[in-house]
């Protein structure tokens, strides 16, 4: 596919007014950008736009957790590119010459399976390579409040999908990592977004950190112990895979459950 490429995802009705007018957001403040383009390592990425959204989960949602609230209003104030699936090891392979992964064909997974086994800095990593690439954009992992603005795309339920989430919305409670893009997608045309692997965010993690982030693009404390990892991964039940649900994993950890995803920034 050509890096240009102009297909983007399908719109979805019935999901509310929010999500009408965050792509009327899409289309008012970047005409001019790609809704979808692959770059030359084979990474899709979805444009999201920008706008504002309220982060975190109430106390009574099902599995809600202290470290979720309050709820508060976020403002991103500039769209980016994310890429529609994790990294895959294909991908991984053609850009860092190696695929560390666990779950290669000889157990059980394959090319098109996220890669794992890869620590922050290997995913910092990558998108420093990526963007070393001929294709004029710089590479990063996204903010942790990119990240849930971008699962939940427009949605204020648990999950993307509703209220809840089964086996066949998402690879949870399983025993191996999926090809990627086995489920439906969101509303901004992202796929795993819940389950398959954990992913990481660029983000220190701060326990307390939400009631006194700042509204506009928050970034995370300014230092800390642990990295953000957000989504669940195979292995996880449901709950832990919901859309506010918040993990931390030290940089240098490296599993099978734990990939990413890349963040393109628009100049």
């Amino acid at each position: 596919m050509n890096p240009q490429d102009d297909i983007g995802p399908t719109r979805k009705r019935g999901r509310g007014l929010q999500l009408d007018q965050l792509y009327d957001t899409l289309q008012q403040e970047a005409p001019k950008l790609a809704n979808m383009r692959t770059n030359s390592a084979g990474v899709k990425l979805s444009l999201i736009p920008a706008g504002t959204f309220a982060m975190g989960s109430p106390p009574n949602e099902t599995s809600h957790r202290l470290n979720e609230g309050p709820m508060h209003e976020v403002i991103l104030v500039q769209p980016f590119y994310l890429s529609v699936m994790p990294i895959t090891q294909e991908q991984y392979q053609k850009v860092m010459g190696k695929n560390p992964a666990y779950f290669t064909r000889e157990n059980g997974g394959g090319p098109e399976h996220p890669v794992e086994n890869v620590s922050w800095e290997d995913a910092l990593a990558f998108c420093q390579k990526l963007t070393s690439l001929p294709d004029g954009l710089a590479y990063r992992l996204p903010s942790e409040a990119e990240w849930e603005y971008a699962c939940r795309a427009g949605t204020i339920t648990p999950f993307s999908f509703g209220a809840s989430l089964s086996a066949r919305q998402g690879t949870i409670d399983g025993k191996k990592t999926t090809r990627v893009g086995s489920f439906p997608a969101n509303n901004f045309g992202l796929y795993d977004m819940h389950g398959n692997v954990w992913e990481w965010c660029a983000d220190w993690y701060g326990e307390t950190y939400y009631p006194k982030n700042p509204s506009r693009d928050p970034r995370g404390p300014a230092g800390g112990q642990f990295r953000v990892v957000r989504g669940g991964s195979w292995r996880n039940q449901a709950g832990t895979c919901r859309s506010a649900y918040r993990n931390a994993l030290v940089p240098y950890n490296r599993d099978a459950y734990t990939g990413f995803r890349v963040t393109a920034t628009v100049s």
